[in-house]
């Protein structure tokens, strides 16, 4: 009867230390509605922050409706709320400093176009990152007409596209164009939307990246 008395209580203190050691996960499975609370949060300065980055260090890229998802599945993998949010937070510094590598081109694409007229069909192109996943350019196939560095009739081909190694998705809206007083610089700004997610969270981030060029003779080159 001792010997049974004594498992017991051996019994009973391994649940015990086996509790006491137990990552928090119970607890944070318990209510969810946290999560909502942390998407609120970084949602509703997220714009704001990477427009002001974008600002600070000089970039063409501006952003305007931004925002996170997290997956409750989340709540399976941390022991507590605070390192969720803390983990999407270093990402999306990340994403921050991976917009310093932001770059664009102008190029004639050599290719023989369908579309009558004269004029010569081009193609502007963007850094497109996604950090710690892969690296890709967001293309805008457009025709234009360049005489003595004037600019005129910039008429978009289809829609910007993204092209190279990468996880993250574009998802285009509209490419705009808009000329200089002397029609001598093109602003093309093509928006849409980048998204990609990493563990346990979706990334959404609609931008609109801007390329300027300028004309040179008969030619387009981008304006630094």
């Amino acid at each position: 009867m001792k010997t049974k008395k004594n498992i017991l209580r051996n019994v009973i203190a391994l649940s015990a230390a086996l509790f006491l050691f137990l990552p928090n996960y119970a607890s944070a499975n318990t209510d969810s509605s946290q999560l909502d609370i942390i998407e609120q949060n970084i949602n509703g300065n997220l714009d704001n922050d990477l427009n002001e980055f974008s600002n600070q260090n000089n970039l063409n890229v501006s952003f305007e409706g931004a925002y996170i998802t997290i997956d409750e599945t989340a709540l399976q993998h941390y022991a507590n709320i605070e390192d969720i949010e803390q983990d999407i937070l270093e990402d999306i510094d990340d994403f921050k400093d991976s917009l310093l590598n932001y770059n664009t081109s102008i190029q004639e694409k050599k290719i023989q176009s369908r579309i009558s007229g004269s004029g010569s069909t081009w193609t502007a192109g963007v850094w497109a990152g996604v950090p710690g996943i892969g690296w890709g350019s967001i293309y805008q196939d457009f025709r234009a007409t360049v005489s003595n560095g004037v600019i005129s009739a910039p008429t978009s081909i289809g829609s910007s596209y993204q092209s190279g190694w990468t996880i993250g998705n574009w998802t285009p809206n509209y490419t705009t164009y808009t000329r200089s007083n002397s029609n001598r610089y093109l602003d093309i700004r093509m928006k849409g939307t980048m998204t990609y997610g990493i563990d346990f969270t979706n990334f959404n981030y609609p931008c609109t990246f801007l390329e300027t060029v300028q004309g040179s003779g008969s030619s387009l080159v981008t304006r630094y």
